[in-house]
């Protein structure tokens, strides 16, 4: 079964999900204005550390680094100067950019 899904597997986790995303939703509509200021919690700082942690687990070879710093680099650069929005976009551009295979590649993986 190496390479195949298991499809109760993922119809099951797709519930808890959704179930888990519309419970939270509501909870944020119904209380989330007595939490007052997220940063006085540290909330603001949960999902880029987050993310983070994510990533760390993704970069195992030197086009994931590379595609990572690529993003990164643009990010930094854009944000003080763009419109909000605009600097993830392009990092997820730039990311992407790095992250193709070279056309020598392209000719030994087909």
């Amino acid at each position: 079964d190496r390479g195949r899904v298991n499809r109760e597997r993922m119809l099951g986790a797709g519930l808890v999900l959704l179930v888990a995303w519309t419970t939270g939703t509501v909870a944020g509509v119904l209380g989330g204005s007595a939490l007052g200021d997220p940063a006085t919690y540290g909330l603001d700082a949960m999902f880029p550390a987050l993310f983070l942690a994510l990533l760390v687990g993704q970069l195992g070879d030197g086009r994931a680094r590379a595609a990572a710093l690529t993003g990164a680099l643009i990010a930094l650069l854009l944000t003080p100067v763009a419109p909000p929005g605009v600097p993830i976009i392009a990092a997820a551009m730039g990311a992407l950019v790095a992250l193709k295979p070279a056309a020598g590649q392209r000719e030994a993986a087909a």
